[in-house]
Parts: structure tokens; sequence; C-alpha cells
């Protein structure tokens, strides 16, 4: 859910006439280079390409098919992707990308499994939780927003994703009451 709700608000972001880039940090698992590479760029390249010195910043950056919103896939398997993600190199790319572009969203690896996500949090600006409903469990989501607190991450924001709003009346005292079924609207 995290790559759907990134790539919905850099649509929306481009779409605003804001020139937006989206970073596949996630290296292992490569979510937004699934959605939008399927022809496999020259090579592979690019994120980690970019990182380890193998590729130009101009060899990795591809335009999407909405106007103003370009991409940075994850690249080529790196056998140590959470000390790329930590490194100078990283923290540049983001400084340098920041004076193309209004917006560079990231999209990371969940923040429990593995500690990409956290070393991300400390390169970026802000940080959206997105939790899914139904499936993440209320100690999960806390662990991650404790574990983003710990290394001082700006959280702007959580994102309730996936909820059925005509789910049982258990599901709307779950949530604190936002949720009214009979209108099928969040408040």
């Amino acid at each position: 859910g995290k790559t759907t709700v990134l790539y919905n608000l850099a649509a929306t972001l481009a779409q605003a006439s804001h020139r937006t880039i989206m970073i596949d940090c996630d290296l292992r698992e490569r979510g937004l280079t699934k959605l939008f590479c399927s022809d496999k760029t020259p090579g592979g390249v690019g994120l980690s390409d970019y990182l380890t010195n193998q590729a130009e910043l101009s060899q990795v950056v591809r335009p999407t098919p909405v106007p103003g919103l370009d991409m940075l896939p994850a690249g080529n398997r790196a056998p140590n992707p959470a000390e790329l993600l930590s490194s100078t190199h990283m923290q540049e790319l983001i400084t340098k990308l920041s004076e193309v572009y209004d917006f560079v969203l990231v999209d990371s690896p969940p923040i429990l499994p593995v500690a990409d996500g956290l070393t991300l949090s400390r390169v970026v600006d802000s940080v959206v939780l997105v939790v899914r409903s139904r499936t993440t469990e209320r100690a999960m989501a806390q662990e991650s927003r404790r574990r983003l607190m710990r290394v001082n991450a700006r959280i702007l924001g959580v994102v309730l994703n996936d909820l059925d709003i005509s789910a049982d009346v258990r599901d709307h005292a779950m949530y604190g009451g936002y949720v009214s079924g009979e209108e099928g609207v969040i408040t």
C-alpha cells in the first residue's frame, strides 16, 4: 500500500504543476520499479548504480506517463542496501534533486523488518507512515512510530490505507469513530 499511496501523491502533485520525482529506495523489493519499469531499463540501472558510481544521474532518472513526474528506479541488486542508503552520496543526491524538483518523494521499505526505512528517515525532511486497515496490528504501527521517533524523524502524518467503510460497526470503533458508515465518508 505504501508504494501506491506514494505514487498517487506524486501524480497529484505533478498534475498540480509541481515538478516531482519519486525514488525507489526499496532496494530489496523495488515496488516503484516493478510498477513503472516492466521494460527493464537499459542495464537495469537506477539508484543503486548511481550510489555505487556505476551510472550518472542523467542515466537513471526516467520520465513517467504523468507529465512533470519523473522517477529514479531502484537499479541493480545491491549486497548492502542499508549502507548505500545511509551514505553521504545518498544525502547529496536528495539535496541535488531538491534543487531541481519541487517535491522529492522516497519509497522506502517497511520500518520494522529492515533498517533501511529508519536510515532514510534521517535523510528526508519528513515521513508519512502508511498503515493498512485490518492488516497492520496496532502494536506494529505503534512500534514503527516509536522507532521513527527514536531517530528524530519528523512524522508528517499517517495514512490509513485500504479502509472498508462498509465494514461492520466494530471497525468504526477501532478507528475512533472517524468513519461514518451511513454516509460512506471519512470525516
